[in-house]
C-alpha cells in the first residue's frame, strides 16, 4: 500500500472553464487597497460582487480575474504591483494542495504533488515537471489567451512559485533560476532586491530551472500521515468538481463517513428523485450500492494504513454493525483480511 497514491483522475477539472480559488483574488484586492484603488468598483467592473470572494462562494472565473486585472492594471500601471501581489500569496494560503506539498518526503514529491494537485487551486496556469540532465523545469503555462496581461501574470505566478520553492529548498533557493517569457522588464535591474532567484528574461514560456541534486533533498515538513490525509481530501475535492455525476456523489458520500445517507437523501441533495439519480448513475456506468462500497473501502484502507483504530472500531466508522460481515466485504475487494492489509502495509512504511 502506498499512503501517497496520487489522485486518479487529475484531469477532471479540465473538462471545466478555468478558474481560481478566491482567496487569492482576496490577496489581490488587498494588495490593491493598499495602493489607494477603490476595490469594489474594480469588482463591480469585472461582474464580481464583494461577496464572490468569500470561501462559500466557490471558485472564481479566471477570465472574470484578468478582467479585474485589466481594470486595475490601468488605474495603477506600476510594475512592481505584479510582485507585490505575488509576494503575498505565501505558502500558507494553498489549502489542502500546500498541505500535500509541503507534508511531502522530499523536494521532488513536492514538485509532482504540486504539478498533480495545482488544478485545484487555479486551473488557469498549467503546472508541468520535466526531468533531464542535471536541471529540472518546472513549467508553468496558461492555459487560456492572457491578452496583453502576459508579462503581469507571469510575473505573480512566477513570485507565487518562488514562496513555494523557497519552503521546499530553503537555502538552494539562489541556484533556482526563474525563466521570464517577456524581456527584461523595468524592475530587472532592482530584480536582486525582490527575488532570491536567478533570472533569465525572453525565454520560451515562464519556468522555474533547478538542480536536480535538490529533488533528493528531504523536508524539514515531512509528515506521511499528514501528505496522505492531505491527498485524500483533494481527491474528494477533484471527484466533487467533476463533470460526472458518480464522481460527485462519490465525493459527497465521502463526507459522511460513519452515517452514509441513503439513495433517497443523496437523491434529494442533488436535487433528482431516487428514480432519476439511478438512470444517470446506469448512463455512467455505475450504481449507488457499488459507489458505496467503494467509497467505505476507501475509507477503511486509509484508517487501516493512517490510524491506530482497531478492525472493530474501522468496521462501525465504516458503517458495518457487524465486523464480520466488514471483514468478508474487505477480503472480497482486497484478497486479504483487513489485519493482513495493515500488516502489508507497516512492512511497506518498515521497509521505506
Amino acid at each position: 500500500m502506498n499512503p501517497t497514491a496520487t489522485p486518479t483522475a487529475p484531469s477532471l477539472r479540465a473538462r471545466q472553464a478555468p478558474s481560481i480559488h478566491p482567496v487569492y483574488v482576496r490577496l489581490l484586492c488587498n494588495t490593491l487597497r493598499k495602493r489607494g484603488l477603490e476595490v469594489d468598483a474594480l469588482l463591480a467592473g469585472a461582474g464580481l460582487a464583494p461577496d464572490a470572494l468569500s470561501e462559500a462562494a466557490g471558485p472564481i472565473l479566471f477570465s472574470q480575474l484578468l478582467a479585474l486585472l485589466r481594470l486595475a492594471v490601468r488605474q495603477c500601471p506600476d510594475p512592481l504591483l505584479a510582485i507585490e501581489w505575488g509576494r503575498r500569496i505565501r505558502a500558507n494560503v494553498h489549502g489542502n494542495v500546500g498541505n500535500a506539498i509541503f507534508s511531502s518526503n522530499t523536494v521532488r514529491q513536492a514538485l509532482r504533488t504540486a504539478e498533480q494537485l495545482a488544478s485545484l487551486r487555479c486551473s488557469g496556469i498549467g503546472v508541468t515537471l520535466r526531468e533531464a540532465g542535471a536541471f529540472v523545469r518546472l513549467e508553468l503555462v496558461p492555459v487560456v489567451p492572457l491578452h496583453g496581461l502576459d508579462e503581469f501574470v507571469s510575473t505573480v505566478v512566477a513570485f507565487t512559485a518562488i514562496e513555494v520553492l523557497r519552503g521546499l529548498v530553503g537555502g538552494g533557493i539562489g541556484r533556482v533560476c526563474i525563466e521570464y517569457p517577456f524581456p527584461s522588464p523595468a524592475w530587472a535591474p532592482e530584480r536582486a532586491a525582490h527575488c532570491p532567484c536567478d533570472a533569465r528574461f525572453d525565454a520560451p514560456m515562464l519556468a522555474a530551472r533547478i538542480p536536480a541534486e535538490l529533488l533528493e533533498q528531504e523536508l524539514p515538513t515531512a509528515d506521511a500521515h499528514a501528505h496522505a490525509l492531505a491527498m485524500r481530501q483533494c481527491q474528494l475535492d477533484m471527484r466533487a468538481g467533476s463533470a460526472q455525476l458518480s464522481e460527485r456523489v462519490a465525493a459527497w458520500l465521502a463526507g459522511h463517513a460513519g452515517a452514509y445517507p441513503t439513495l433517497d437523501q443523496v437523491a434529494d441533495h442533488f436535487c433528482l428523485s431516487p428514480r432519476t439519480l439511478r438512470r444517470m448513475l446506469q448512463q455512467e456506468g455505475q450504481q449507488y450500492q457499488k459507489i458505496l462500497d467503494q467509497v467505505r473501502m476507501d475509507a477503511t484502507r486509509l484508517l487501516l494504513t493512517q490510524s491506530a483504530l482497531s478492525v472493530d472500531e474501522i468496521a462501525a466508522h465504516a458503517g458495518y454493525s457487524d465486523t464480520s460481515n466488514f471483514i468478508r466485504a474487505f477480503r472480497r475487494h482486497h484478497g486479504q483480511t483487513p489485519r493482513q492489509f495493515r500488516d502489508a502495509g507497516a512492512a511497506d512504511s518498515t521497509a521505506t
